[in-house]
């Protein structure tokens, strides 16, 4: 939802490494669709929690860190949008093999959709969905709050100096 093109396309072809250009073309443009939500009318809330990790790891190159840690700071001062980082001093967590995507329905049912570098599962039995959204509120605890994720994300542009 946050991947600015020239890092959906290097996380892309690092996990698919032998597909041909139109698949990964086709995947990024099927990625950047989904942001579509995100600034499109009426908007939901979105809360993200993004691992130290994302900040740090050069994908695509400095200049594409620091187009993407641009975004990151200007989407994250939109009103419908919280973003916060979970830092390496949280240690170990438990979406640490993939990520954790909770979703309210229109009929105020919640899903929960996990997914791992490979593939990816929807949850929708109650039960499973409240254990989630119990891990899903431990990340929040220990993640920094949106302010000083937000310092952390521009002292990781700086980190990846003025590329040009």
């Amino acid at each position: 939802m946050l991947q600015t093109p020239t890092i959906a396309e290097a996380v892309l072809r690092a996990g698919d490494p032998f597909a041909t250009e139109d698949e990964i073309a086709h995947r990024v443009a099927a990625r950047l669709r989904r942001q579509d939500r995100l600034h499109g009318p009426n908007p939901p809330r979105f809360w993200f929690i993004l691992d130290e990790s994302a900040l740090r790891r050069p994908v695509g190159g400095a200049r594409a860190m620091r187009e993407q840690l641009n975004v990151l700071l200007t989407v994250g001062k939109v009103p419908h949008v919280t973003i916060q980082v979970l830092p390496y001093a949280a240690q170990e967590h438990s979406e640490m093999g993939g990520s954790l995507t909770l979703l309210t329905l229109p009929g105020q049912s919640v899903v929960a959709y996990e997914e791992g570098s490979r593939s990816g599962s929807l949850i929708e039995a109650q039960e499973d969905v409240s254990k989630r959204r119990a891990l899903y509120d431990l990340l929040r605890a220990q993640a920094l709050s949106p302010r000083d994720s937000a310092a952390m994300m521009n002292a990781a542009m700086e980190g990846f100096g003025h590329a040009t």
